[in-house]
Order: C-alpha cells, then sequence, then structure tokens
C-alpha cells in the first residue's frame, strides 16, 4: 500500500461505499468510526470521508474519530443544532508532523477527557475548555472530572494564558489534595467555578499571572479561598482583575485589592463581559455592599500619610451593586486627577452603571478632566412617570431640557 495513487483510488472507492450505505441508512441514527492515520506522504484521507459523512451529521449518535489533527478543520465548525441526537463522541488526534507545532487548543461542546490526546502538552502555550448548558441549566464543563484538568496542567507548564471552566459534580471523589500546578509563564487565568474545590485553583503557581478573571454562581460571601494564595503567589504582580462582587465581603474585597499594589484594571460585574451566561440571582445585604464610599476612598486618601489601595489603578468599571454615593465618586476622580499625592497614577476610564437616580449631576466638575483624555461613562435609570409599575420603566428618555433626567452621561 505504499503507493499514494493505489492508496487515494482505494480511498475514494470506500468513501463512495460509505455515501451508498448512508443514503440506504434513511432516517435511521448513526454509528461511524474513522480511523485514519498518518502515512508518508501524507494523504488526508479522513477530509474525504468527512465530506461524505457531514451532510447526514442530524442523525449521528455515535461518532468515534481517530485522525491527524489537520483533519479535523471540518468537524470544528459543526454547532451543537446540528448534532441533536449525539450521545457519544470519541476523539483521537493521530500523532502528525503538523501538530508537532500545536500552541493553541480551544475545545468547546464536547464532554469528553482530552487529558488523553496524544499531544506535546509540555508546549501549548493556550489552553481553553469551554462547557454548554445541559438539561437546561447545568454547566458541563469539558473533561468534568477533576483528575482531567490536573493531568493537564502538571504537563501545561508553558501556558501564558488558561480558560477553564470547573462545574457541578466535576469532583465525584471529593477529592481534597492536589500537587503544585507549576505555571511559570502563566499571565491571564480565566475562570468559570460552578462548584468550589477545596484545593484545587490554591494549587496553581503562577509568579508572572498579570490577568485574572473569576466568575460563579455560587452564593455570595462564600469568599473563594484560593484567591489569597493565588494573588500572594503572584508576588503582588497582578494587573487586571474581573469579578462579581456580591461575592465577597466589604473586608475580604480590600484583602484581595491589598495583594494586588499593582493593578491599573479593576472591572466589577455580573458577568463576564461578551459571555453568554449569566449569574444567578443572589440575594444581598445593601448595609454591608463592598462596592461603597470606602471603597473609593481607600483608592485615594484625602490625608498624604495614608497607605492608597491599589495606587496605579488607572481603568475602573463598576456595571453592578454601586452602592456609593454621587459625592464619593466625584471625590474619588477629583482625587486621582488631581496628581496632588505623586504615588497616585491618574485615571484613564470611568465606567460605573447605578440602580438608582442621580443625586447630583458631576459632569460640569469632571469636564476638564474630559477634555484631557478622560474617558467617563455614568449610567443611570430612567425616571418612573406612571408609578411602581410603569410600561415606560426602562425606556429612552426624550426629555433634553433637563441633563439629570437622560439615562446615560458621558
Amino acid at each position: 500500500m505504499g503507493d499514494p495513487l493505489m492508496v487515494s483510488q482505494l480511498t475514494e472507492i470506500r468513501a463512495a461505499a460509505v455515501k451508498g450505505w448512508i443514503a440506504r441508512s434513511g432516517t435511521l441514527p448513526l454509528s461511524i468510526s474513522i480511523c485514519g492515520w498518518d502515512m508518508v506522504p501524507p494523504i488526508d484521507h479522513c477530509k474525504i470521508f468527512f465530506q461524505w459523512i457531514l451532510p447526514s451529521s442530524s442523525r449521528w449518535k455515535n461518532i468515534s474519530l481517530a485522525c491527524p489533527a489537520t483533519s479535523l478543520t471540518d468537524f470544528r465548525e459543526i454547532s451543537p443544532s446540528e448534532v441533536p441526537i449525539l450521545e457519544a463522541l470519541s476523539l483521537t488526534i493521530s500523532h502528525s508532523g503538523a501538530a508537532s507545532s500545536l500552541r493553541k487548543i480551544s475545545v468547546s461542546g464536547i464532554n469528553a477527557d482530552i487529558s488523553h490526546f496524544p499531544l506535546n502538552w509540555s508546549k501549548l502555550t493556550h489552553l481553553t475548555l469551554n462547557g454548554d448548558t445541559l438539561n437546561g441549566y447545568q454547566w458541563s464543563p469539558i473533561g468534568t472530572v477533576i483528575d482531567a484538568f490536573t493531568r493537564m496542567l502538571e504537563r501545561c507548564f508553558c501556558l501564558v494564558s488558561c480558560r477553564l471552566y470547573v462545574g457541578y459534580g466535576a469532583n465525584p471523589g471529593n477529592r481534597t489534595e492536589f500537587p503544585t500546578f507549576s505555571l511559570p509563564l502563566l499571565e491571564s487565568l480565566w475562570l468559570f467555578e460552578t462548584e468550589q474545590i477545596p484545593g484545587f485553583l490554591a494549587a496553581f503557581d503562577a509568579p508572572k499571572l498579570r490577568k485574572i478573571e473569576y466568575w460563579t454562581p455560587r452564593s455570595p460571601m462564600a469568599g473563594p479561598s484560593f484567591l489569597t494564595r493565588l494573588l500572594s503567589n503572584s508576588g503582588g504582580g497582578v494587573q487586571e482583575l474581573s469579578t462579581d462582587p456580591r461575592l465577597f465581603s466589604a473586608h475580604d474585597l480590600v484583602k484581595y485589592l491589598h495583594l494586588c499594589p499593582s493593578l491599573t484594571s479593576l472591572s466589577l460585574s455580573l458577568a463576564s463581559p461578551g459571555s453568554s451566561f449569566h449569574t444567578f440571582p443572589m440575594p444581598h445585604d445593601m448595609s454591608n455592599s463592598p462596592v461603597s464610599d470606602s471603597l473609593l476612598q481607600s483608592f485615594a486618601h484625602s490625608k498624604a500619610d495614608d497607605e492608597c489601595l491599589c495606587p496605579n489603578l488607572e481603568k475602573f468599571t463598576c456595571l453592578t451593586e454601586a452602592h456609593f454615593s454621587d459625592d464619593a465618586l466625584l471625590e474619588f476622580i477629583l482625587r486621582k486627577q488631581s496628581g496632588e499625592d505623586k504615588r497616585i497614577k491618574k485615571l484613564k476610564s470611568v465606567n460605573v452603571t447605578f440602580a438608582r437616580r442621580p443625586t447630583v449631576d458631576i459632569m460640569p466638575q469632571l469636564s476638564m478632566h474630559i477634555s484631557d483624555g478622560l474617558k467617563i461613562s455614568i449610567t443611570y435609570p430612567p425616571h418612573t412617570y406612571r408609578g411602581t409599575f410603569s410600561l415606560y420603566d426602562g425606556l429612552p428618555e426624550m426629555d433634553d431640557a433637563n441633563p439629570c433626567s437622560q439615562p446615560l452621561f458621558r
């Protein structure tokens, strides 16, 4: 079978037979297995078979593929709606000359343990494991068994960027002890955690970590314990932090921010910007809100000898739970922009969404700083004109005469 022409002709004959078999099967569910290993010279057998089985994807029930990584291009483009009855999917990537240069892996919607794939894990620089919603509300990540995550992270010591979903049922054995995940090059870590697994996330040793995004639908005030060790191990080098403020008490949030003296960007919101999910509603004690006048005062104290929280902060975003006053926000911005305290860097952007009406229009007092380049967006809800439950609630205001009646100041 060393003659490439003979192999190619035989492949075409077999592909035609597969096409005929699929046509004769009518509307029956299909179980298909394709095995196409590397050859010299290379012949992409899998792509030839894919073009015949892809049109019948709505009937796939069990699919098993063992192919070079380059053969899976078309397969990656399939959307979940195109495989409505798929129950089992097995992917095995054969060793390939092209795959030896593989540096980035992004897997979505496959409930399988990819840690056993024969990849050169030690060379990966970007790892993304996304999940899809199952049974309406439950998140099911790639590799739901926590051991699979452990195997991958132990081998991916060249990671620069990592995105992980840790979903419900991810730790069926209730494992609590994990080896240290030595990730000396990791700069960006994105975590969506539906179930806290003690010891797992605390095992990250990432001294060069610069960006952290953490999201979870768990109950508030749970205090993700891994953050203390994660931020401590970064040596104070974290520059960007995005999370849901409802997860923390006011004391804990300040504690974590003290571990980020190099922080330049703080984003507080209910869910990751641009994501397709939202965290579940959580009750919250407004009197102990972590996003308060006190927090803003910590960023820019009036006394020069007081220690300032995150003195390098340049970008402040708060799209939820903004319980500070208009006066406190104005004072925070003016102190940051004054330049009087050389320890404190000036703001470059401020984006705040309030759940209340404004008490004062602060924009006129910020006009000079806006002219100097400060980008600012402050959003308030519109007036309620027809009682508590008016049908007009939430609609844009049309009254230009009173600037305080507008839902958005810029």
